[in-house]
């Protein structure tokens, strides 16, 4: 016996309406954050008030997100209403961000680190019998041709594709594309000549926290070695140096755009990947 498509359809609505059901409950009983784990509903706690006397929020260098702290956990939103009821959405304050940490003018480009042709080689060889480059690779040592001193100087910081790329004039460096070789936010140093100013390929990597030799190869692509070895004074200098050049700007301040108007405010850097604000508290005077 044929059925008919009134009662195919009934079949169907009521299968559907069993789902919505279903999804209801399991909402309920396990809220939305194992919802959204699963993928079956997004989270809906996206727009909030804030209560309490901070409103802190960070941004992620190594991967661009933007959050906010309940005094908890980190979250994401969608909309911030702060206590002044200036309302920050996410989409903008992730731009406000990325425009200082990769557009903010670092003074000063130079790191003195007391290096030489001969600690390049020792830390080319490795310290501690662990070698760090193949000798095939040693080709960029050509461009060091004096036992002078080497400085190293802050050639170009590493942005993720929301950042427009190019040589900034007024930063005096070059904003390049993250990739399979540098990490959001990575800083490329090279290494030249202190009184020539001349080098090879060859230098350091900030990433995060931890340091990386960074150099040319023959056919020009970009090797890079990580390395622990952190005993010798040069190599402390030149990590400790890059460190405080990123963190320059931390004593300038930040701008941010509400729905209506804008603030300025400090940021501080929290465990080498973190800009953290707090959107109650606005910069006295402007000044950190």
């Amino acid at each position: 016996m044929r059925e008919k498509k009134g009662d195919t359809m009934n079949y169907v609505i009521t299968g559907i309406l069993a789902v919505l059901i279903l999804v209801a409950v399991f909402y309920l009983i396990f809220g939305t954050k194992l919802l959204s784990f699963f993928g079956f509903l997004p989270n809906l706690n996206t727009t909030v008030d804030v209560v309490g006397q901070k409103a802190l929020v960070r941004y992620d260098i190594s991967d661009g997100k933007v959050m906010y702290y309940d005094g908890t956990e980190w979250s994401e939103f969608v909309k911030l209403t702060l206590k002044d009821k200036n309302v920050v959405k996410t989409d903008s304050l992730k731009k406000d961000f990325e425009k200082y940490y990769y557009e903010e003018k670092r003074e000063g480009r130079s790191i003195k680190i007391g290096m030489n042709l001969i600690n390049l080689l020792n830390l080319v060889n490795g310290y501690n019998g662990d070698k760090v480059v193949d000798k095939e690779d040693l080709e960029f040592l050509k461009g060091y041709n004096s036992l002078g001193n080497l400085d190293l100087f802050a050639d170009a910081i590493y942005v993720p594709g929301s950042v427009s790329k190019g040589y900034r004039e007024n930063l005096g460096i070059i904003l390049e594309t993250s990739g399979e070789n540098f990490n959001n936010g990575d800083i490329k140093f090279w290494l030249r000549i202190a009184d020539g100013g001349k080098g090879g390929g060859a230098g350091f990597i900030l990433s995060s926290n931890k340091m990386k030799l960074v150099y040319l190869d023959e056919q020009n692509n970009y090797k890079t070695s990580e390395f622990e070895n952190y005993g010798k004074t040069f190599v402390l200098d030149a990590y400790n140096g890059m460190k405080k050049w990123r963190d320059s700007i931390f004593g300038q301040t930040i701008k941010v755009s509400y729905e209506k108007g804008e603030g300025i405010y400090c940021a501080e850097l929290n465990r080498d990947k973190f800009i953290i604000i707090d959107l109650n508290k606005i910069a006295a005077e402007g000044i950190c």
